[in-house]
């Protein structure tokens, strides 16, 4: 890993638990690798692309059921199901996070691809085989574990 990929990572790690923390008010604690979520059912994934000095993508893993928890949270509404409204505030929740990240790292340029939100039993992101992949997992209070993945592509 170079410190390139490095702060990479930590830009957008720190986003997504400062966005978290600050939206809202909830603690969020970094899990240790040892240290698994339990499975709620149906996986979510909200994915990402970035380019600029460097390109790859953030994907956010999480249950259906931890991203309502999230929603209700963030929004201070609580929806009925995982229906359009979720997905679109998930949408939208990534994009702050991709700009905290943009923010922390302005010397990068980073560009974002509009985010997706994906649902499914076998829900699953291929990645490259020319990727670096690095992850970690945070236990938001009172919603569950969401696990930040991101993937930078090496050139040829």
């Amino acid at each position: 890993m170079t410190d390139e990929d490095y702060r990479v990572f930590k830009a957008f790690t720190d986003s997504f638990h400062e966005s978290v923390a600050s939206m809202t008010g909830l603690s969020v604690e970094r899990l240790e690798v040892s240290e698994k979520g339990d499975k709620e059912g149906i996986e979510f994934l909200l994915i990402s692309g970035f380019k600029g000095n460097v390109s790859g993508s953030m994907i956010v893993k999480s249950s259906a059921a931890a991203v309502l928890r999230l929603y209700e949270k963030y929004l201070g509404e609580q929806p009925p199901a995982l229906n359009s409204d979720v997905l679109d505030g998930m949408k939208e929740f990534a994009g702050i996070v991709n700009g905290g990240a943009s923010g922390k790292e302005q010397e990068m340029k980073l560009q974002f691809t509009p985010p997706l939100a994906l649902v499914g039993d076998d829900v699953s992101a291929n990645k490259s085989a020319k990727s670096i992949g690095l992850s970690v997992s945070y236990l938001v209070d009172q919603c569950g574990v969401f696990t930040i993945e991101i993937h930078r592509g090496k050139s040829s």
